[in-house]
């Protein structure tokens, strides 16, 4: 029994690692080959990393919400919209535009 428990406990961790790697340098990787970009609203500020201040933030595609977070600025505030990019066969990978240096990703968010 000890050692299933193992196995299970390094399986999850290399899966929890995977998809680590996948959404961040995999992630970055798509959307600036690939990029779709739709407006998105604040909804939440929130602690990430139990340190930094950050805004939550959702948008709709296909009728379904996705949901991302951001480095809170100052600028902005619960209810305001912000440019996103997301890869359109995996919305759940997205980054606000702001994410990117500028110019690296040319998008327009009229949507």
């Amino acid at each position: 029994m000890q050692k299933v428990k193992g196995k299970v406990i390094v399986t999850l961790c290399i899966v929890v690692l995977l998809y680590a790697i996948f959404n961040s340098i995999v992630g970055d990787f798509l959307l600036k080959k690939n990029p779709e970009c739709i407006k998105a609203q604040i909804y939440k500020e929130t602690l990430a990393g139990k340190t930094h201040p950050s805004f939550g933030y959702f948008f709709l595609f296909d009728n379904e919400k996705y949901t991302g977070l951001m480095t809170k600025d100052k600028k902005l505030k619960i209810g305001d919209t912000i440019c996103v990019v997301f890869f359109k066969t995996f919305p759940s990978i997205n980054r606000p535009l702001t994410y990117f240096d500028s110019g690296e990703i040319k998008c327009n968010c009229k949507k």
